[in-house]
């Protein structure tokens, strides 16, 4: 073959292997029992009334963490998984590691798998940016609450007759007894955003109170434990009032279906809800305000928004992003602060912000099943395990499927169970929580991340690029 052809030959062999490469890896590789899965919308859920209630109990909780601090909120049997190592000076310098509630050591997130995915791949839009910045993308604001009847506007909102009706729509026919177990408040600043997810699974002997959520993630994913699965329904409900008529907001609800790795949409307009299995069908979103300037939000700091009051200094309505025209009436425009260990960092209106309302219910057969469930035993026996999945239990049937599916890097299991925790938690996740990546990117992979892996010197170099 002369040398001009052959030259050709392979610059066309190693496009097309590159064209290959890049769409299996845009791909989905969900597993059958994660596809297909109904979701409902409903674009008028909320009654402006009680969109206005939701906003003045969430000005009465007034203060709001990161996500990341979900721990605040419950106690888990086991925090960790022995990864656990003490802060110094007061930080968690491993880019994976955060506080652990009682800020004495370093641990994984419980959505460690959420943020390192989002790290990878930059998200729906496949995002080149160093690891600090998509860090405080998806440290969204929120209150968790695990105890309905306290709040009585809560109670009618899930009580309402249109609601139950989306909530039971994506419960499994047989499966429509609903037991309303949590609600949150997620607030999204400008340039914020939620990475690709499962919501926190349930199955008979695991769950967020007993093992972090990262590994109920993995454990959901493997295919292991479908007969202790338990079904929900989350609906997302949007309480903010400004309008986008040019779309030019963004932050729609993506979720992922089959296996195409193209996302479906669903708008975040105001009042309107979705309804889905949000444990077994993969969603995000896309960035909020994506033209906007996010600050820096250091993980290892306590990070918190804040209502304070205030008069208003411009309309509560959006104002479109041409025109500069406000798209509603005049109302007043509270004031949040957003602080950094409790410095001031930054101050925003109420029309700045994108708020939601999550509700989440298990789906059970019936009344006995949702009782059996209620009554498992968190403690008893020697070993303290109670009806719970001991933790090594959980760890070493994921270690032998290791084995068995030849994913092991050729290592016996004996070798698995000299892996560091930190290590067996990366390799657990790399074989099981695979996010997808962007459909849109030209490349799919946020390169800007490589800097974590790379020696500072090299590291360096791409923030040339980054």
């Amino acid at each position: 073959m002369k040398p001009v052809l052959a030259s050709t030959t392979a610059v066309v062999l190693a496009a097309v292997a590159g064209y290959s490469a890049l769409r299996w890896a845009r791909q989905v590789h969900l597993p059958a029992h994660m596809q297909g899965h109904t979701v409902v919308y409903d674009p008028h859920l909320l009654s402006p009334e009680i969109a206005d209630e939701l906003h003045v109990l969430m000005k009465q909780l007034r203060d709001f963490p990161t996500n990341a601090a979900d721990l605040n909120f419950y106690k888990t049997a086991h925090e960790h998984i022995g990864e656990a190592v003490p802060m110094v000076n007061g930080s968690c310098s491993h880019p994976y590691l955060v506080p652990n509630p009682a800020r004495t050591h370093c641990i994984l997130p419980g959505r460690i798998d959420v943020a390192r995915g989002y790290v990878v791949s930059g998200g729906v839009e496949g995002l080149k940016e160093p690891h600090p910045m998509l860090v405080s993308r998806v440290q969204s604001f929120g209150r968790y609450h695990f105890n309905i009847s306290e709040f009585g506007v809560v109670e009618r909102l899930f009580s309402d007759p249109r609601f139950q009706s989306l909530a039971k729509a994506v419960c499994p026919p047989d499966s429509q007894e609903l037991d309303a177990f949590q609600f949150n408040f997620i607030t999204n600043l400008p340039g914020q955003t939620v990475a690709s997810h499962i919501d926190a699974p349930y199955f008979f002997g695991a769950d967020r109170f007993h093992v972090p959520q990262w590994l109920l993630a993995v454990m959901v994913f493997s295919g292991l434990w479908t007969d202790r699965f338990v079904h929900q329904v989350q609906v997302v409900a949007y309480i903010h009032r400004w309008e986008d008529p040019t779309g030019a907001r963004r932050g729609q609800f993506v979720y992922y279906n089959d296996s195409t790795g193209v996302p479906h949409e669903i708008p975040p307009a105001a009042l309107s809800g979705s309804s889905v299995d949000g444990s077994k069908v993969i969603h995000a979103a896309t960035v909020y305000m994506p033209d906007a300037t996010l600050p820096l939000l250091d993980k290892s700091k306590v990070n918190l928004l804040r209502y304070v009051g205030g008069e208003a200094t411009e309309l509560e309505g959006s104002r479109d992003t041409n025109t500069h025209a406000p798209t509603q009436p005049a109302r007043a425009a509270e004031t949040w602060e957003l602080s950094a260990n409790g410095a001031p960092v930054r101050t925003y209106n109420t029309s700045d912000l994108r708020f939601s309302v999550v509700y989440r219910a298990r789906c059970f057969r019936d009344g006995a099943q949702r009782a059996a469930f209620a009554a498992q035993r968190r403690e008893g026996g020697p070993a303290g395990s109670g009806d719970m999945l001991p933790l090594e239990t959980i760890l070493g049937t994921l270690k032998e499927d290791l084995v068995r599916r030849g994913r092991a890097g050729g290592r016996p299991r004996a070798a698995l169970d000299a892996l560091p925790p930190l290590d067996l938690a990366m390799l657990l996740m790399d074989e099981y929580t695979r996010y997808p990546l962007s459909h849109t990117a030209a490349v799919p992979f946020n390169y800007c991340a490589l800097k974590l892996k790379l020696p500072p010197a090299l590291g360096s170099l791409l923030d040339w690029v980054c």
